[in-house]
C-alpha cells in the first residue's frame, strides 16, 4: 500500500498527511497565495488522488474469495449435493412443540410461519434469508470498523480484510443455514446500536437483550462470543463504570438464562426421532454416517459427543485447529495494527476470553472453523466499540506488507473445509 504524497512546504497551520497509513502533521500552503492557491490543488492533494485507485486493491481480494466460494458451492450442488447441508438442515424442524429445547427457536418461528411442519422449500428459503441477513450484518460491522481507521487507505484495507477473511462472508455461503448466522446478526445489532454513547441507554439495552436472547435460543454458546461486544456497548451507552455494569447485566442476563436452560434440559429421544423423520419426509437427505446429524447430536451425552470426535485422527484434529487458529489470529492482529492498536489491555483480555471459549467448544465439537469464525467476529465487533487512540501507533512494518500478507492468508484460508483437515 503506497504512502500518501508529500505536501508543499511553508505556512503556519497544519493539515493531515500520512506516513505508513497513519496520520502525521504537515504544513499547509501559505494563505498569502490567495485565490490562485485555492483553485490549484497542492501536491499532497494530487498525490492523494493518484493513490486512490491503487489503494483499492484489497477490495479485489473480497471479489476473489467470493468468486472462489460461489464456484465451489455451485460445483457441490451440481454434483448432487443439497444447498443446505444434510447435517444441520434437520434442525429447522426442531421446535417447542414438545416443550423447550435448546436450538429450537428458529424452528419454532418457521413452524409458526408455515402453520405446521415446514416443507423443504421453506427451509431452504429460511436458510438463504438467514445467510443474506448475516452477510449484510457483517458488511455493516466491517464498514463501522473501517471508519475507525486512521486514514482512508487503512479504512479500505480493514473493511476488505474483514469481508475477505475465511470466517465471514464465504463461510456463510459455504455453510448455508447454520444458526451461527443468528449470532452474527445479534453481534451486528450490538455494534450498530451500541456505537452511539448515551443514546436512550435503557431502551437500547432492552433491544440488545432481546437480540442476545434470540441468539441463545438458536445456539446456546453464542452468548459467550457476543459477551465482549455487549459489555463494551453497555459501557458506551451508560458513560460510566457503575451504569455500564448494570446495563451489561440487562443485556446479557436473559440470554444467559436461555443458554443455561438449554444446557440443563435434554430432549427426549422420541421427540428428536419424530423431528428427524419430519425432515426426511420433507426431502432432507440422509446424513453420512448414519446418525451424524445435528438433531441426533442434540440428544448426545458428553461421552457420546466425545465418541463422535474419536472418529477423526488426532493429527487431523490438531492440524485443523492450528490452521484455523493461525488464520484467525493473524488476520485479527493485522486489523488491530491497522487501527493503530486501540485499547491494548482490553483487546488482549477479549482475545483471551474468545480463545478460551474456542478451546472449550473444541473439546466437544470438531467444527473448528466455526468456533474460530465466531471468535473473529466477536473480536471485530469489540474493536468497533472501544475508544479510538488519540495518537494511533504505526505498525512495526510497512502497511502494504501487512495487508499483502493478510490477503494471502485470506485467500489460502478459503481452502479450509468445514470438516477437520479437508481442503476444498
Amino acid at each position: 500500500m503506497r504512502r500518501y504524497g508529500t505536501g508543499a512546504a511553508g505556512g503556519r497551520s497544519s493539515q493531515t498527511a500520512s506516513r505508513n497509513g497513519f496520520r502525521v502533521s504537515r504544513p499547509e500552503p501559505d494563505a498569502g497565495l490567495g485565490a490562485a492557491a485555492e483553485r490549484r490543488p497542492v501536491a499532497s492533494q494530487v498525490a492523494r488522488r493518484s493513490t486512490r485507485i491503487p489503494e483499492l486493491w484489497p477490495l479485489g481480494a473480497v471479489l476473489a474469495v467470493l468468486a472462489l466460494s460461489i464456484r465451489r458451492t455451485s460445483i457441490d450442488v451440481a454434483a448432487g449435493g443439497q444447498i443446505v447441508s444434510a447435517f444441520h438442515a434437520p434442525l429447522f424442524w426442531v421446535d417447542y412443540g414438545d416443550g423447550f429445547v435448546r436450538r429450537g427457536l428458529p424452528g419454532e418461528l418457521l413452524s409458526w410461519s408455515s402453520a405446521g411442519s415446514p416443507d423443504y422449500g421453506l427451509m431452504v428459503a429460511a436458510a438463504i434469508v438467514l445467510a443474506a441477513t448475516a452477510a449484510l450484518s457483517l458488511l455493516g460491522v466491517a464498514v463501522v470498523l473501517g471508519r475507525a481507521a486512521p486514514t482512508a487507505p487503512t479504512a479500505i484495507a480493514v473493511t476488505a480484510l474483514v469481508l475477505a477473511a475465511p470466517f465471514t462472508l464465504t463461510l456463510l455461503l459455504r455453510d448455508l443455514g447454520r444458526y451461527d448466522g443468528v449470532g452474527v446478526v445479534a453481534i451486528a445489532i450490538i455494534v450498530l446500536l451500541g456505537i452511539r454513547p448515551g443514546s436512550a441507554p435503557l431502551s437500547t439495552s432492552i433491544v440488545l437483550a432481546v437480540a442476545v436472547a434470540a441468539a441463545a435460543g438458536s445456539e446456546e454458546f453464542l452468548v459467550a462470543f457476543a459477551a465482549p461486544a455487549a459489555i463494551a456497548a453497555a459501557y458506551r451507552l451508560a458513560g460510566d463504570h457503575a451504569g455500564g455494569a448494570r446495563l451489561a447485566v440487562v443485556i446479557l442476563g436473559p440470554g444467559a438464562v436461555v443458554a443455561a436452560a438449554g444446557l440443563l434440559t435434554r430432549p427426549s429421544p422420541e421427540s428428536l426421532a419424530s423431528r428427524l423423520a419430519e425432515a426426511r419426509t420433507a426431502g432432507v437427505g440422509p446424513s453420512f454416517p448414519a446418525g451424524n446429524d445435528a438433531v441426533t447430536h442434540l440428544g448426545n451425552s458428553v461421552e457420546q459427543q466425545m465418541g463422535v470426535i474419536d472418529r477423526y485422527p488426532p493429527a487431523d484434529l490438531i492440524g485443523t485447529w492450528l490452521l484455523c487458529g493461525a488464520a484467525a489470529v493473524s488476520i485479527g492482529a493485522v486489523v488491530w495494527l491497522l487501527l493503530g492498536r486501540p485499547a491494548p489491555a482490553p483487546t488482549m483480555l477479549t482475545a483471551g476470553w474468545l480463545g478460551l471459549v474456542t478451546v472449550t467448544l473444541s473439546l466437544v465439537g470438531v467444527d473448528y472453523i466455526r468456533w474460530w469464525a465466531l471468535a473473529f467476529v466477536g473480536l471485530v465487533a469489540f474493536l468497533c466499540l472501544v475508544d479510538r487512540p488519540a495518537r494511533p501507533v504505526p505498525p512495526p512494518i510497512p502497511v502494504s506488507v501487512l495487508v499483502a500478507a493478510a490477503v494471502v492468508v485470506c485467500l489460502a484460508g478459503q481452502r479450509l473445509g468445514i470438516e477437520p483437515l479437508t481442503l476444498d
